[in-house]
């Protein structure tokens, strides 16, 4: 790239005096040693880091090579904390590089900018610069949602944190290696070739107004903070996603005094999210005062109420296993389950992290445009999409020879059914797009749960989300079979109550599907 440093690390000294009784050389130290090794391993050639180890003086001296050094310097690494922001000398350091940065190819690169912020320790958001508000930073740092203390995650406390750390420098070292294979592409060079040129009045420069990124970068996700038990899942997760150019919302772990703080903070997030993510494990998390809800149950029914309000696509993820679990978050996953309002625009996974990690990419993707109606079906056929569980196959052979005899006025019945092998993903997207082509929609409640009946019934709900173009030609109709439970009978006294949704309609078929029933139901689609 002609930069003589690839990457500089400005950060305060105080940042770097080890703990006491450690051996660490100190926290920044680590840090780069741990950042100099990732690159080494997934780049092309070394990159070349630099930091003052020196202790220079503040005097012209130092104010001349700090100049010269930041002229030549390809992406600013900032360590913030207390000690930083309140250092004359990293607020020069950071002034100088958006200076010559914003002439040497600009400060945003793709979807990238070449500032870095690596939060050592929680600060007050209202001081930090406005050049670093805009930059996506990586939090060294945890706070328990339940008791709200902070915890910094540092090598020198033991292997725990030791590895959480190794981890935090190489999610660093994937963006960083990111952003200079993007300026090399771009060709990036320094303006400076030598010192004459650059500032060397020791006073501190005029603030240089930053450049924010565009709109061009990938979408914002809230992905609230988790209970203990999923802290590292999140994390992978955030990993996952800010390598794809999101910007992952809240950007630090918040600690709100009261539930009013609370809500003010959860607005600001959620306003810009086009997606919401909730990973929800076995704690119930804290309870903040004036409220008897946890905060993680709070910001799963807001995004709700925020998907009625707008098109926010939510996803909530449960741990396949869970382990041990009270019963107060018991109760908060069964109505998870059950309540279509906590439901809004979302989809429920109770699967691997794996499968998380593809449910959370095939989220991201595009929705998909169908194909008009007209080109669908040339032969004329009814389509009817029958969603059933993998366990009732046997039990929907009848009504599958039923609906094949049958005829909707002058048109013959098509009957297309659910699809279960293949990745999470494939079989998300077959099951969208069915519920796109067909012209109504049966579901066999058997052997499945109350939470797939609720799922299955919010899809086809989130049907023109997903890009359907035609309306569906009757309410969609439930068959209640065998075995007899006694979410299905409170199901038929919602039902008879006038309690559920207008949309639907039911079918009892305990022993077998009624002939007439069924015939009935057909009649109300070729009205």
């Amino acid at each position: 790239m002609g930069f003589k440093h690839d990457i500089m690390i400005s950060y305060a000294w105080r940042d770097n005096q080890p703990p006491p009784l450690s051996e660490s050389e100190g926290w920044v130290s680590d840090f780069q040693a741990g950042l100099e090794f990732w690159l080494k391993q997934v780049m092309p050639k070394p990159a070349k880091v630099w930091r003052d180890k020196n202790q220079m003086p503040g005097n012209k001296v130092f104010a001349e090579e700090l100049d010269e050094i930041v002229a030549k310097v390809a992406v600013l690494l900032t360590v913030v904390s207390e000690p930083y922001l309140s250092s004359e000398w990293c607020a020069r350091e950071l002034e100088n590089f958006i200076k010559h940065a914003t002439a040497q190819g600009g400060l945003e690169i793709e979807n990238d900018y070449r500032i870095f912020k690596v939060n050592k320790l929680p600060v007050d958001r209202k001081v930090i610069p406005e050049s670093l508000k805009v930059v996506t930073g990586f939090d060294f740092y945890e706070i328990d949602p339940e008791t709200r203390t902070m915890a910094p995650i540092d090598p020198s406390f033991g292997d725990k944190d030791k590895q959480r750390f190794i981890r935090k420098v190489y999610d660093v070292a994937i963006a960083m290696s990111r952003l200079l294979r993007a300026m090399e592409e771009r060709g990036i060079k320094p303006m400076i070739a030598d010192s004459t040129a650059v500032n060397v009045d020791p006073t501190p420069v005029e603030p240089v107004t930053p450049v924010t990124p565009t709109a061009a970068q990938g979408p914002v996700i809230y992905l609230p903070h988790t209970s203990r038990d999923l802290r590292e899942v999140r994390d992978d997760l955030v990993s996952e996603l800010q390598r794809r150019g999101c910007t992952v919302l809240p950007e630090q772990q918040p600690s709100w005094a009261d539930v009013d703080e609370f809500k003010q903070s959860f607005a600001q997030d959620i306003a810009s999210a086009s997606f919401a993510i909730h990973l929800i494990g076995s704690r119930y998390g804290s309870i903040l005062e004036g409220e008897t809800r946890s905060v993680i149950e709070l910001q799963a029914l807001m995004t709700a109420e925020e998907s009625g309000r707008r098109d926010l696509r939510r996803l909530i993820w449960i741990p396949k296993d869970l382990g041990e679990v009270n019963e107060q978050q018991l109760a908060f996953i069964d109505r998870l389950r059950t309540d279509r309002a906590a439901l809004k625009g979302a989809d429920l996974l109770q699967d691997t992290v794996e499968n998380l990690k593809s449910s959370v990419l095939d989220l991201l993707k595009p929705r998909p445009i169908t194909v008009p109606p007209a080109e669908l079906a040339s032969d004329g056929a009814l389509q009817i999409y029958l969603m059933h569980e993998v366990t009732d196959k046997d039990a929907v052979r009848e009504l599958r020879r039923a609906l094949k005899g049958a005829t909707v006025g002058d048109r013959p019945i098509s009957v297309t059914l659910p699809v279960f092998e293949g990745s999470a993903a494939e079989l998300r997207d077959l099951q969208r797009q069915k519920l796109c082509d067909c012209d109504a929609v049966i579901l066999y409640w058997g052997a499945g749960s109350p939470a797939w009946i609720d799922s299955s019934i919010n899809d086809i709900r989130k049907a023109r989300g997903f890009g359907r173009t035609k309306k569906f030609l009757g309410k969609h109709l439930v068959i209640l079979g065998d075995p007899k439970t006694s979410a299905k009978n409170d199901w038929l006294l919602d039902f008879k109550d006038g309690l559920l949704e207008e949309d639907l309609n039911t079918l009892e078929a305990w022993t077998e599907v009624p002939a007439t029933g069924l015939t009935d139901y057909l009649n109300t689609l070729g009205a």
